[in-house]
């Protein structure tokens, strides 16, 4: 696969886990509806972040815009067509991939702003995942999920209902 593919579909997965950010927010968290109606402007509304997450300013891969309010995770999104979810794999080296991305987000910008640094990935034919730190939550991942060290790899749609339902 060519560079220029791999940013194509890198980009594919950031817009499509911001339109999953959002829809989710309106739907769930009558604050984020009410301030996102307040000023109707769709540049306020989670999006992919133009410089890819590399200034300094920015939160991640998606600019989260008004989300920042109520949902305190600045994401990074990564295509990984390479990886293979096996359990083997990921204790033997993918998650210490995951474990230096996690590090490098809380070093370089997010400690600054609050926000606790998750990660969304996609393996080769796969649903998105999300990796996060195991301490980020008060409350357990209620379908099947992955402990490997200090961190929870879990469906990014579970998270996001869970770490969603009791925001106001």
């Amino acid at each position: 696969m060519t560079p220029s593919a791999r940013k194509t579909k890198g980009k594919r997965l950031e817009d499509r886990i911001s339109d999953k950010i959002h829809d989710k927010l309106m739907s769930d968290v009558p604050s984020y509806k009410a301030l996102y109606e307040q000023f109707n402007d769709p540049k306020l509304r989670p999006r992919r972040d133009a410089s890819s997450g590399a200034s300094n300013d920015s939160d991640g891969d998606i600019n989260l815009g008004i989300a920042s309010k109520v949902f305190p995770f600045s994401v990074e999104c990564k295509d990984w067509a390479s990886l293979d979810l096996n359990l083997n794999q990921l204790i033997s080296g993918k998650i210490k991939s995951l474990e230096r991305i996690m590090e490098e987000q809380v070093a370089i910008k997010i400690a600054t702003k609050n926000l606790k640094p998750i990660i969304v990935f996609k393996a080769l034919r796969t649903i998105d995942f999300v990796c996060y730190k195991s301490d980020y939550m008060p409350f357990q991942i209620e379908g099947n999920y992955c402990k490997v060290n200090d961190f929870i790899i879990a469906s990014f749609d579970e998270f996001l209902d869970i770490s969603t339902r009791n925001l106001k």
